[in-house]
């Protein structure tokens, strides 16, 4: 056996069977998909189950134990990768939404669209993820995106789109907040579904006191 990007491989499939080859990019790619599906399962697993094993993560995501312990030794491992994961797809949602574009108003709904559609899972990492990491460092991972939010409200209010006169800071920490309560209140069905971006939207545009109509 050998191993390609995490995976064990047998020398015959490297080599080839009955005349074909697989080729080494392939393996990468297809040991990537692995490496990106036991993540996705892991995150979900913990968001309901923070007690959750490696033998569940596995049989969750369709793939052999061995495969996922060649790619996470541990479970400890698994977490931080878990948290880093989420982090970096958190800043892309970000940095996506291009916050220094345009209105500062369609800059913040550009951003509650982003980062409702990629999820609050993705931002609010549960208990079993943080205690692999540690809230400091956490914290220090949340400073970025933080940043370019405090920036995006101070820029609102410096143009007079946003009348609020609460602390661009405190607009930034509570953003969070905001998306997690949707997210709880959808999960009830207190919220249908295909009214949630519309409720959100409505409910920022409030929150910093942005002119009427200006959505």
């Amino acid at each position: 056996m050998v191993a390609i990007g995490g995976d064990e491989v047998g020398v015959h499939e490297v080599g080839g069977i009955a005349g074909h080859s697989i080729e080494p990019v392939q393996l990468r790619k297809d040991a990537a998909e692995h490496r990106q599906r036991i993540l996705d399962t892991a995150l979900n697993l913990f968001m309901t189950d923070p007690d959750a094993g490696m033998v569940d993560v596995a049989r969750s995501s369709g793939l052999a134990r061995s495969t996922v312990y060649a790619h996470f030794p541990t479970r400890e491992m698994l977490l931080r990768a878990v948290f880093e994961d989420a982090m970096a797809r958190v800043a892309s949602s970000i940095e996506e939404a291009h916050l220094d574009e345009g209105s500062a108003t369609d800059a913040l709904l550009r951003v509650v669209d982003a980062a409702y559609a990629l999820g609050v899972r993705y931002r609010l990492v549960n208990s079993a993820v943080l205690s692999a990491v540690g809230s400091e460092e956490f914290r220090s991972h949340r400073a970025h995106d933080q940043v370019a939010l405090v920036a995006l409200f101070e820029r609102g209010q410096c143009s007079g789109e946003f009348t609020s006169s609460l602390p661009a800071t405190w607009l930034a920490a509570v953003f969070d907040g905001i998306l997690f309560s949707m997210e709880m209140a959808w999960r009830d069905g207190a919220v249908p579904r295909d009214q949630v971006s519309a409720i959100l939207h409505q409910t920022f545009l409030t929150f910093v006191g942005a002119a009427p109509g200006s959505e």
